[in-house]
Protein backbone atom coordinates (compact mmCIF):
# COMPACT_ATOMS: atom_id res chain seq x y z
CA UNK A 1 0.00 0.00 0.00
CA UNK A 2 1.41 3.73 -0.90
CA UNK A 3 1.80 6.22 1.62
CA UNK A 4 -0.76 8.47 2.72
CA UNK A 5 -2.47 11.31 1.25
CA UNK A 6 -1.39 14.33 2.98
CA UNK A 7 -4.14 16.61 3.91
CA UNK A 8 -3.67 20.52 5.25
CA UNK A 9 -7.09 21.42 6.80
CA UNK A 10 -7.84 25.22 7.92
CA UNK A 11 -10.31 25.48 10.90
CA UNK A 12 -10.45 28.22 12.96
CA UNK A 13 -11.02 26.63 16.36
CA UNK A 14 -9.97 22.78 17.33
CA UNK A 15 -9.31 20.35 19.89
CA UNK A 16 -9.06 20.73 23.24
CA UNK A 17 -11.24 23.63 22.15
CA UNK A 18 -15.31 22.97 22.54
CA UNK A 19 -16.98 26.47 22.52
CA UNK A 20 -17.73 26.67 18.73
CA UNK A 21 -19.62 23.56 18.29
CA UNK A 22 -20.38 21.88 15.54
CA UNK A 23 -17.40 22.80 13.14
CA UNK A 24 -14.86 21.47 15.48
CA UNK A 25 -16.77 18.02 15.90
CA UNK A 26 -17.32 17.58 12.12
CA UNK A 27 -13.66 17.77 11.68
CA UNK A 28 -12.45 15.78 15.04
CA UNK A 29 -15.54 12.54 13.60
CA UNK A 30 -13.09 12.83 9.98
CA UNK A 31 -9.99 12.78 11.50
CA UNK A 32 -10.58 10.01 14.18
CA UNK A 33 -13.15 8.00 11.28
CA UNK A 34 -10.03 8.76 8.21
CA UNK A 35 -6.42 8.97 9.97
CA UNK A 36 -5.59 5.49 9.63
CA UNK A 37 -6.05 6.43 5.40
CA UNK A 38 -5.11 9.78 5.77
CA UNK A 39 -2.40 12.22 7.18
CA UNK A 40 -4.31 15.49 8.88
CA UNK A 41 -2.09 18.16 9.21
CA UNK A 42 -4.33 21.40 11.37
CA UNK A 43 -4.04 24.58 11.29
CA UNK A 44 -5.79 26.42 14.00
CA UNK A 45 -6.30 29.10 16.62
CA UNK A 46 -4.80 28.94 19.65
CA UNK A 47 -7.91 29.89 21.91
CA UNK A 48 -11.23 28.76 22.37
CA UNK A 49 -13.87 30.55 20.70
CA UNK A 50 -15.09 33.72 22.33
CA UNK A 51 -11.86 33.23 25.04
CA UNK A 52 -8.89 35.44 24.62
CA UNK A 53 -6.65 33.30 26.98
CA UNK A 54 -4.73 30.83 24.51
CA UNK A 55 -5.11 26.73 25.76
CA UNK A 56 -2.72 26.54 28.77
CA UNK A 57 -1.29 23.04 27.51
CA UNK A 58 -0.43 23.74 23.91
CA UNK A 59 2.86 25.04 22.55
CA UNK A 60 1.65 27.58 19.95
CA UNK A 61 2.95 28.43 16.46
CA UNK A 62 5.16 24.80 16.27
CA UNK A 63 3.53 21.36 15.11
CA UNK A 64 2.67 19.39 17.53
CA UNK A 65 2.31 14.83 16.62
CA UNK A 66 -0.86 14.29 18.29
CA UNK A 67 -0.13 10.29 17.03
CA UNK A 68 -2.38 10.13 14.54
CA UNK A 69 -2.55 13.43 13.08
CA UNK A 70 -0.71 16.85 13.43
CA UNK A 71 -1.95 20.28 14.72
CA UNK A 72 -0.12 23.77 15.08
CA UNK A 73 -2.01 26.09 17.24
CA UNK A 74 -1.42 29.86 15.97
CA UNK A 75 -1.50 32.79 18.12
CA UNK A 76 -2.49 36.24 16.59
CA UNK A 77 0.69 36.96 15.38
CA UNK A 78 1.08 34.27 13.42
CA UNK A 79 -2.57 34.18 11.50
CA UNK A 80 -0.67 36.45 9.34
CA UNK A 81 0.39 36.20 5.29
CA UNK A 82 3.75 35.40 6.04
CA UNK A 83 3.29 32.37 8.41
CA UNK A 84 0.65 31.35 6.41
CA UNK A 85 2.55 31.64 3.27
CA UNK A 86 5.01 29.66 5.15
CA UNK A 87 2.79 26.99 5.77
CA UNK A 88 1.49 26.40 2.29
CA UNK A 89 4.99 26.21 1.40
CA UNK A 90 6.99 23.93 3.02
CA UNK A 91 5.26 20.27 2.87
CA UNK A 92 3.53 19.25 -0.67
CA UNK A 93 -0.54 18.82 -0.02
CA UNK A 94 -2.62 16.28 -1.74
CA UNK A 95 -5.05 18.25 -0.61
CA UNK A 96 -6.24 21.45 1.51
CA UNK A 97 -9.36 21.98 3.03
CA UNK A 98 -11.06 24.63 4.42
CA UNK A 99 -13.50 24.24 7.01
CA UNK A 100 -15.59 27.54 6.98
CA UNK A 101 -16.63 29.51 3.93
CA UNK A 102 -16.85 33.27 5.58
CA UNK A 103 -13.44 32.79 7.94
CA UNK A 104 -10.93 35.59 7.26
CA UNK A 105 -7.69 34.13 8.42
CA UNK A 106 -8.58 30.69 8.01
CA UNK A 107 -10.55 30.61 4.62
CA UNK A 108 -10.22 33.95 2.73
CA UNK A 109 -6.41 34.62 3.36
CA UNK A 110 -5.11 31.53 2.34
CA UNK A 111 -7.09 30.95 -0.79
CA UNK A 112 -5.93 34.29 -1.60
CA UNK A 113 -2.77 33.08 -1.44
CA UNK A 114 -2.93 30.22 -3.17
CA UNK A 115 -4.76 31.72 -6.19
CA UNK A 116 -1.27 33.40 -6.94
CA UNK A 117 0.99 30.16 -5.91
CA UNK A 118 1.71 27.43 -8.01
CA UNK A 119 0.43 24.34 -5.74
CA UNK A 120 -1.06 21.95 -7.08
CA UNK A 121 -2.98 20.38 -4.25
CA UNK A 122 -6.70 20.15 -5.03
CA UNK A 123 -8.72 22.27 -2.65
CA UNK A 124 -11.80 21.51 -0.64
CA UNK A 125 -14.54 24.02 1.12
CA UNK A 126 -17.05 23.18 3.28
CA UNK A 127 -19.33 26.08 4.09
CA UNK A 128 -20.89 24.19 6.84
CA UNK A 129 -24.36 25.80 6.07
CA UNK A 130 -23.38 29.25 6.03
CA UNK A 131 -25.17 29.49 2.48
CA UNK A 132 -28.60 28.81 3.85
CA UNK A 133 -31.37 30.37 3.33
CA UNK A 134 -32.08 31.26 6.94
CA UNK A 135 -28.10 31.94 7.93
CA UNK A 136 -27.83 34.10 5.17
CA UNK A 137 -29.71 36.39 6.22
CA UNK A 138 -27.75 37.04 9.27
CA UNK A 139 -25.73 40.00 8.78
CA UNK A 140 -27.24 39.90 5.14
CA UNK A 141 -25.33 43.16 3.97
CA UNK A 142 -21.48 42.12 5.00
CA UNK A 143 -21.97 38.07 3.52
CA UNK A 144 -22.86 39.78 0.36
CA UNK A 145 -20.32 41.92 0.22
CA UNK A 146 -17.78 38.95 1.28
CA UNK A 147 -19.20 36.99 -1.55
CA UNK A 148 -19.40 39.40 -4.04
CA UNK A 149 -15.83 40.40 -3.27
CA UNK A 150 -15.12 36.38 -3.05
CA UNK A 151 -16.07 35.67 -6.78
CA UNK A 152 -14.54 39.00 -8.12
CA UNK A 153 -11.34 37.79 -6.89
CA UNK A 154 -12.06 34.09 -8.17
CA UNK A 155 -11.04 32.30 -5.12
CA UNK A 156 -13.41 30.00 -5.46
CA UNK A 157 -12.87 29.35 -9.11
CA UNK A 158 -11.83 25.60 -9.36
CA UNK A 159 -12.50 24.33 -5.67
CA UNK A 160 -14.52 21.37 -5.07
CA UNK A 161 -17.47 22.11 -2.76
CA UNK A 162 -17.91 19.60 0.27
CA UNK A 163 -21.96 19.79 1.17
CA UNK A 164 -22.94 17.90 4.12
CA UNK A 165 -26.24 17.07 2.26
CA UNK A 166 -28.29 17.07 -1.16
CA UNK A 167 -30.24 20.39 0.38
CA UNK A 168 -26.76 22.32 1.07
CA UNK A 169 -25.39 20.96 -2.42
CA UNK A 170 -28.56 22.85 -3.80
CA UNK A 171 -27.81 25.92 -2.32
CA UNK A 172 -23.64 26.04 -3.54
CA UNK A 173 -25.08 25.31 -7.04
CA UNK A 174 -27.72 28.21 -6.44
CA UNK A 175 -24.84 31.08 -5.36
CA UNK A 176 -21.93 29.56 -7.46
CA UNK A 177 -23.55 28.29 -10.63
CA UNK A 178 -24.60 24.87 -11.54
CA UNK A 179 -21.52 23.30 -12.85
CA UNK A 180 -19.75 24.27 -9.57
CA UNK A 181 -18.03 21.17 -8.64
CA UNK A 182 -20.04 19.93 -5.41
CA UNK A 183 -19.31 16.43 -3.64
CA UNK A 184 -21.84 15.11 -1.10
CA UNK A 185 -20.32 13.42 1.82
CA UNK A 186 -22.80 14.06 5.22
CA UNK A 187 -21.21 14.82 8.19
CA UNK A 188 -19.58 11.68 10.78
CA UNK A 189 -21.67 11.51 13.87
CA UNK A 190 -20.14 10.44 16.88
CA UNK A 191 -20.86 6.67 17.77
CA UNK A 192 -23.87 6.04 20.13
CA UNK A 193 -23.84 5.32 23.59
CA UNK A 194 -23.71 1.72 24.31
CA UNK A 195 -26.18 1.98 27.45
CA UNK A 196 -28.51 5.17 28.28
CA UNK A 197 -29.24 6.18 31.99
CA UNK A 198 -32.10 4.26 33.27
CA UNK A 199 -32.50 7.18 36.28
CA UNK A 200 -34.17 9.48 34.26
CA UNK A 201 -38.13 9.69 34.87
CA UNK A 202 -40.64 11.69 32.80
CA UNK A 203 -44.09 12.95 34.38
CA UNK A 204 -45.90 15.65 33.72
CA UNK A 205 -44.84 17.15 36.85
CA UNK A 206 -41.45 16.57 35.52
CA UNK A 207 -40.03 17.87 32.40
CA UNK A 208 -37.00 19.22 31.70
CA UNK A 209 -35.91 20.60 27.94
CA UNK A 210 -32.65 21.58 27.20
CA UNK A 211 -30.87 24.20 24.10
CA UNK A 212 -27.71 22.88 23.60
CA UNK A 213 -25.92 25.90 20.87
CA UNK A 214 -24.01 28.92 20.97
CA UNK A 215 -26.05 31.78 22.20
CA UNK A 216 -26.73 33.78 18.89
CA UNK A 217 -29.77 35.08 16.68
CA UNK A 218 -28.69 32.05 14.21
CA UNK A 219 -29.72 29.14 16.82
CA UNK A 220 -33.51 31.59 17.94
CA UNK A 221 -32.80 31.13 21.15
CA UNK A 222 -35.10 34.26 21.83
CA UNK A 223 -37.78 33.03 20.11
CA UNK A 224 -37.80 29.43 21.79
CA UNK A 225 -37.81 31.19 25.38
CA UNK A 226 -40.90 33.15 23.95
CA UNK A 227 -42.56 30.03 22.82
CA UNK A 228 -42.52 28.35 26.35
CA UNK A 229 -43.73 31.40 27.83
CA UNK A 230 -47.03 31.01 26.02
CA UNK A 231 -47.30 27.19 26.65
CA UNK A 232 -51.20 26.78 28.03
CA UNK A 233 -50.59 24.08 30.57
CA UNK A 234 -48.97 25.25 33.84
CA UNK A 235 -47.33 22.18 34.57
CA UNK A 236 -43.90 23.17 36.35
CA UNK A 237 -41.47 22.34 33.86
CA UNK A 238 -37.60 23.38 33.55
CA UNK A 239 -35.33 25.15 30.75
CA UNK A 240 -31.84 24.25 30.86
CA UNK A 241 -29.48 26.44 28.59
CA UNK A 242 -25.91 24.93 27.89
CA UNK A 243 -23.40 26.67 25.06
CA UNK A 244 -20.97 29.92 25.31
CA UNK A 245 -22.56 33.55 24.54
CA UNK A 246 -21.46 34.71 21.14
CA UNK A 247 -23.82 37.61 21.18
CA UNK A 248 -23.85 39.38 24.59
CA UNK A 249 -26.50 41.99 23.26
CA UNK A 250 -28.75 38.96 22.20
CA UNK A 251 -27.97 37.39 25.49
CA UNK A 252 -29.62 40.50 27.35
CA UNK A 253 -32.56 40.20 24.92
CA UNK A 254 -32.61 36.58 26.24
CA UNK A 255 -32.68 37.45 29.98
CA UNK A 256 -35.04 40.49 29.59
CA UNK A 257 -37.46 37.33 28.20
CA UNK A 258 -36.58 35.22 30.82
CA UNK A 259 -36.80 37.64 33.84
CA UNK A 260 -40.63 37.71 32.80
CA UNK A 261 -41.66 33.83 32.82
CA UNK A 262 -43.97 33.34 34.77
CA UNK A 263 -42.78 31.13 38.03
CA UNK A 264 -43.72 27.54 36.79
CA UNK A 265 -40.88 27.81 34.29
CA UNK A 266 -37.75 27.49 35.66
CA UNK A 267 -34.82 29.02 33.69
CA UNK A 268 -30.89 27.45 34.39
CA UNK A 269 -27.95 29.01 32.64
CA UNK A 270 -25.26 25.72 33.02
CA UNK A 271 -22.70 27.90 30.82
CA UNK A 272 -20.56 25.63 28.03
CA UNK A 273 -19.97 22.45 29.23
CA UNK A 274 -17.05 20.10 27.66
CA UNK A 275 -17.98 17.29 25.05
CA UNK A 276 -17.08 14.25 27.88
CA UNK A 277 -19.33 15.93 30.44
CA UNK A 278 -22.37 16.48 28.51
CA UNK A 279 -23.73 12.63 28.52
CA UNK A 280 -23.83 12.88 32.22
CA UNK A 281 -25.78 16.16 32.04
CA UNK A 282 -28.02 15.63 29.26
CA UNK A 283 -29.02 11.90 30.63
CA UNK A 284 -30.53 13.75 33.01
CA UNK A 285 -33.07 16.00 30.67
CA UNK A 286 -35.77 14.98 28.16
CA UNK A 287 -36.42 17.31 24.98
CA UNK A 288 -33.79 18.85 22.87
CA UNK A 289 -35.53 22.45 22.15
CA UNK A 290 -33.64 24.06 19.25
CA UNK A 291 -35.87 25.74 16.89
CA UNK A 292 -32.90 27.18 14.76
CA UNK A 293 -32.75 29.24 11.77
CA UNK A 294 -30.07 27.29 9.55
CA UNK A 295 -28.32 23.93 10.57
CA UNK A 296 -26.50 21.56 7.78
CA UNK A 297 -25.91 19.14 9.96
CA UNK A 298 -26.34 19.65 13.56
CA UNK A 299 -24.06 17.74 15.79
CA UNK A 300 -25.95 18.57 18.92
CA UNK A 301 -29.00 17.11 17.55
CA UNK A 302 -27.11 13.69 17.61
CA UNK A 303 -25.82 14.28 20.69
CA UNK A 304 -29.20 14.33 22.05
CA UNK A 305 -30.24 11.46 20.12
CA UNK A 306 -26.96 9.72 21.48
CA UNK A 307 -28.03 10.61 24.63
CA UNK A 308 -31.55 9.23 24.69
CA UNK A 309 -33.32 12.71 23.86
CA UNK A 310 -36.15 13.51 21.22
CA UNK A 311 -35.67 17.02 19.93
CA UNK A 312 -37.84 19.51 18.78
CA UNK A 313 -36.59 21.37 16.17
CA UNK A 314 -37.40 23.59 13.01
CA UNK A 315 -37.69 22.66 9.72
CA UNK A 316 -34.02 24.43 8.81
CA UNK A 317 -32.09 21.24 8.86
CA UNK A 318 -31.47 18.12 7.20
CA UNK A 319 -33.45 15.95 10.04
CA UNK A 320 -36.91 15.50 8.19
CA UNK A 321 -40.03 13.52 8.80
CA UNK A 322 -39.26 12.96 12.80
CA UNK A 323 -42.74 12.21 14.17
CA UNK A 324 -43.08 9.57 11.74
CA UNK A 325 -39.86 7.85 13.27
CA UNK A 326 -40.62 8.60 16.14
CA UNK A 327 -37.33 10.31 17.28
CA UNK A 328 -38.95 14.32 17.81
CA UNK A 329 -40.40 16.79 15.65
CA UNK A 330 -39.74 19.11 13.10
CA UNK A 331 -41.67 22.18 12.15
CA UNK A 332 -42.09 25.00 10.12
CA UNK A 333 -40.49 27.89 11.80
CA UNK A 334 -43.71 30.07 10.87
CA UNK A 335 -46.03 27.87 12.86
CA UNK A 336 -46.35 28.88 16.39
CA UNK A 337 -49.28 27.17 17.07
CA UNK A 338 -47.64 23.58 15.64
CA UNK A 339 -44.34 24.00 18.20
CA UNK A 340 -47.01 24.96 21.10
CA UNK A 341 -48.87 22.01 20.83
CA UNK A 342 -45.79 20.00 20.48
CA UNK A 343 -44.44 21.56 23.66
CA UNK A 344 -47.69 20.44 25.77
CA UNK A 345 -47.30 17.42 24.76
CA UNK A 346 -44.28 17.10 26.00
CA UNK A 347 -45.25 17.86 29.06
CA UNK A 348 -48.08 16.19 29.06
CA UNK A 349 -46.10 12.71 28.25
CA UNK A 350 -45.92 9.96 30.61
CA UNK A 351 -42.42 7.70 31.95
CA UNK A 352 -43.91 5.19 30.04
CA UNK A 353 -44.67 7.27 26.55
CA UNK A 354 -41.54 8.62 27.01
CA UNK A 355 -39.04 5.58 27.64
CA UNK A 356 -40.68 4.30 24.12
CA UNK A 357 -39.15 7.65 22.08
CA UNK A 358 -36.03 7.36 24.11
CA UNK A 359 -35.27 3.53 22.86
CA UNK A 360 -35.94 4.79 19.33
CA UNK A 361 -33.48 7.08 19.56
CA UNK A 362 -30.95 4.53 19.55
CA UNK A 363 -32.37 2.49 16.50
CA UNK A 364 -32.46 5.38 14.69
CA UNK A 365 -28.83 5.92 15.39
CA UNK A 366 -28.00 2.92 14.35
CA UNK A 367 -29.67 2.69 11.20
CA UNK A 368 -29.50 6.03 9.76
CA UNK A 369 -26.33 8.06 11.36
CA UNK A 370 -23.91 6.25 11.98
CA UNK A 371 -23.42 4.05 8.65
CA UNK A 372 -20.62 2.42 6.60
CA UNK A 373 -22.27 4.19 3.78
CA UNK A 374 -21.82 7.94 5.69
CA UNK A 375 -17.99 6.99 6.12
CA UNK A 376 -17.44 5.85 2.25
CA UNK A 377 -18.80 9.19 1.13
CA UNK A 378 -16.53 10.86 3.15
CA UNK A 379 -13.36 8.62 2.41
CA UNK A 380 -14.48 9.36 -1.48
CA UNK A 381 -14.09 13.32 -0.73
CA UNK A 382 -10.56 13.10 1.00
CA UNK A 383 -8.73 9.93 -1.05
CA UNK A 384 -10.17 12.19 -4.35
CA UNK A 385 -11.92 8.77 -5.32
Amino acid sequence: MGLKPEVLVFIDWYLPGYKAGGPIKSVANIVGSLNHEVSFNIVTSDTDFGEAAPYAQVRPNVWENKGVYRVIYLDAEHQKVGFIKQLLQEKRYDLIYFNSLFSFKFTLLPLYLLKFSSTASHIVVAPRGMLGKGALQLKKRKKQIFLSVAKGLGLFKEVTWHASTEMEAAEIRSMFGKNAAVKVATNIASLALGKISSTRVKTPENTAFFFLSRISQKKNLLNALILLSKISVCNAFKFHIIGPVEDERYWQQCQEVIAALPPHIQVVYEGAIPNPELPALLQQYHFLFLPTFSENYGHVVVEAWANGCPVILSDQTPWQSLETEGVGWDIALSDEQRFLEVLAHCIKMTDNEYAKMSQKTQIYMNQRVVTDDIIQQNRRLFLQQ
